[in-house]
């Protein structure tokens, strides 16, 4: 399975992760489930809740567990039936390809688990981490942030039902997929179906005109302020951009790597993370027309290397050989086919989705310049003797094979 693809291609104009359990400790329990999946080469739902209840001591939450790394497309549950993601393909990819580096791996994994996170969280994390997680300062660019989305949004839809839908969307305490909060309810005696208390014909009544049905306020809870800037201060913790009571010259450096390559930064302060050009494409969105900057996959992940590991993209050579990243390529999809023995004989091409973060997370671990991959793959599919071709993937980029090995 390569990616979750949401019901609703809406949902993308929000970068946040709508749960609240399973979020701590990230980076460890991370490298744990890579283990169990390198080691098995293969990831049943049996051993995915073994790994939940007894080495993160958290019974009874593998449901939790599983919506929560899905959203950092680590993997999915369905039916009682895990199915690993790309992220984790790729960490388990540089698992093997770094075995004897403890230390690699770990530069390495962050990239990459980090580059996870900012495409699921971006916009709360990043606005917490620019406030220092200081609960009031997260609260006005957190704001910032979302006026700044719904007032351009604005600019693309002006029928109700599409704002409505939006601000439904662009807003912090919509979770309409946490389980946790269900749960809540029922414990507290509540039902999912709430009981009449007036006459039926006074509770269908209209009161206001249809036109005054639009909520835009904006609401951040003080349980809410409690909750984000906690966890979010543990994952910036584990990956070094934050130290005791302030941002390190890491997480400043992220910031402003974010900030001069993708325009991320607004004269407020705040944070906006707007979707990559082939999610808005996919909602008939214009950049330009929100105001938002043309990024891919690629651009986002060269950011979170050069921010974490101030590393740079190499100048591309036209004139370039480039074997050597080829035959790292070529390793890549070796390791990708023999990660998971169910699936292993129909991993026919090595998507990009996994051979980027593998790649930036190699080289910038390493602290060594980036190679430009989008570059040198361009040029490899116009040679008259390909070592490389491009294969499509639908809803992604695309993928690689390699001719002599077929």
């Amino acid at each position: 399975m390569a990616a979750i693809v949401p019901d609703d291609p809406y949902q993308c104009l929000m970068r946040k992760i709508g749960y609240s359990v399973g979020l701590e400790y990230l980076l460890e329990r991370t490298q744990a489930l890579t283990d169990l999946y390198v080691a098995q080469r293969r990831l049943s739902y049996a051993a995915f809740q073994q790994l939940v209840e007894t080495s993160y001591g958290r019974p009874g939450a593998t449901q939790d567990f599983a919506d929560f790394y899905g959203q950092l497309h680590l993997l999915q549950v369905a039916r009682k039936t895990a199915y690993p993601l790309y992220t984790l393909d790729a960490l388990s990819i540089l698992r093997r390809f770094l075995a004897n580096d403890e230390a690699l791996f770990g530069s390495a994994s962050k990239v990459v688990l980090l580059h996870a996170l900012l495409e699921a969280d971006g916009d709360i994390f990043l606005n917490a981490l620019a406030a220092e997680f200081d609960p009031m300062k997260f609260k006005a660019l957190a704001k910032d942030m979302i006026i700044k989305k719904q007032q351009s949004m604005e600019e693309v839809g002006q029928s109700l039902a599409f704002q409505r839908r939006v601000y439904e969307i662009i807003n912090i305490e919509s979770q309409p997929s946490n389980r946790g909060n269900r749960r809540k309810e029922s414990v507290e005696g509540e039902s999912r179906f709430r009981k009449r208390t007036e006459a039926l014909d006074m509770s269908q009544k209209r009161t206001k005109p249809l036109a005054d049905g639009l909520d835009n306020a904006i609401v951040i809870s003080d349980d809410v302020l409690k909750k984000i800037p906690r966890t979010r201060k543990a994952w910036a913790e584990d990956f070094g951009l934050f130290y005791k009571s302030g941002i390190t010259e890491k997480g400043q450096n992220l910031l402003n790597v974010l900030d001069n390559d993708l325009s991320l930064k607004q004269d407020s302060g705040c944070y906006v993370c707007w979707p990559y050009s082939s999610d808005l494409a996919k909602i008939r969105i214009e950049p330009e027309k929100i105001g938002a900057t043309r990024y891919a996959p690629w651009d986002l992940l060269v950011a979170v290397a050069k921010g974490m590991e101030n590393v740079e993209v190499k100048t591309f050579n036209d004139k370039g050989d480039y074997s050597e990243i080829i035959a790292l390529l070529k390793d890549f999809y070796r390791l990708y086919q023999e990660a998971n023995v169910e699936s292993g004989s129909i991993r026919l091409q090595l998507p990009l989705y996994i051979a980027q973060p593998c790649l930036v997370g190699l080289f910038g671990a390493k602290c060594e310049d980036i190679p430009s991959l989008p570059e040198i793959i361009d040029v490899e599919v116009k040679k008259e003797v390909r070592r490389v071709e491009r294969v499509a993937i639908r809803e992604t980029e695309g993928g690689i094979t390699f001719p002599e090995l077929t």
